[in-house]
């Protein structure tokens, strides 16, 4: 008898400290992966913030050339703003990414060329577009190597594409802000530029509508009463009825550049707003799931 229940303690020995093993892992599996996700979301908020300073210095610098120097101040601060997050610590994680190198090696020569004097308003415009491209495309690839691209919202919706989809109608809107504020420091708008701005006036109010459809389509109590507050059409609306009347109905523009960047900046920063809530939104329901 005790020759037979020797050998069957033994296996139940080993099955509970291969159980008890298999659960470590599990449980170390799930810790590394609530780090990384915890830590993409964290990556995700700084590189928002440096688009969005990239994106005003856009703007501020083609009125700048134009000959609104009243916004020259406000650029070199925002410069210098790109400058010391570009050196943050915690922005050196990037260096993983061939996006980010790129980027670094643009940005001090896009500085140099303005200080130089010597790019044209379309050449600013397309040098900044290219860094924002750059930036938007790391977005993607950061948020597939720490797992964001997992999360699910309302059992459908990703919220790496959503976030990735709230900083790309951004992009259109700064865009906007970018032309717009050079043609008012410029005072006319003939040409091309029109063409330009015209297409830009229906790109907006296109993304926006597409991305307030995909807001709406959100059926979660946590974030729909957020989400219901949002304002964000009729701030686009406003921006597109202020290019048309202002802008390309008139043939010498009186609306002040200031005043346009302004304008345009209410829906960049409530999209901003948007973006940080849905990483918050994000942030507690994974935790919460992980209890």
């Amino acid at each position: 008898m005790n020759s037979f229940l020797l050998p069957t303690t033994l296996l139940v020995t080993a099955t509970l400290v291969i159980i008890v093993y298999a659960i470590s892992k599990i449980k170390a599996v799930r810790a590394q992966q609530g780090s990384e996700v915890t830590h993409g979301f964290l990556l995700a908020k700084n590189l928002q913030k440096l688009i969005m300073l990239i994106q005003q210095h856009r703007g501020l610098s083609n009125a700048v050339y134009q000959g609104n120097q009243k916004l020259k101040g406000q650029q070199l601060s925002v410069q210098s703003d790109i400058n010391m997050l570009v050196q943050d610590a915690e922005l050196q994680v990037f260096s993983q990414f061939e996006q980010w190198h790129s980027f670094t090696d643009h940005w001090p020569r896009l500085k140099q060329y303005l200080t130089d004097n010597s790019l044209d308003s379309t050449k600013i415009l397309r040098q900044h577009a290219l860094m924002v491209d750059g930036l938007l495309s790391l977005l993607d690839d950061m948020a597939q190597k720490y797992e964001l691209h997992l999360l699910i919202i309302d059992g459908s919706i990703r919220v790496s594409d959503l976030l990735s989809d709230i900083l790309r109608t951004t992009e259109v809107i700064a865009q906007t802000r970018g032309v717009g504020s050079g043609l008012c420091a410029a005072g006319q708008c003939i040409g091309s530029d029109f063409i330009q701005l015209k297409f830009l006036k229906t790109n907006i109010e296109k993304e926006t509508q597409h991305l307030v459809t995909e807001i709406n389509s959100i059926n979660n109590p946590d974030l729909n009463g957020y989400l219901d507050g949002i304002t964000l059409n009729n701030n686009v609306t406003a921006l597109a009825k202020s290019i048309e009347e202002n802008i390309l109905n008139t043939k010498q523009i009186k609306l002040e550049a200031e005043n346009f960047f302004r304008m345009a900046t209410k829906p960049i920063d409530e999209l901003a707003q948007l973006f940080e809530q849905i990483i918050l939104y994000s942030s507690k329901e994974f935790i919460q799931d992980r209890k």
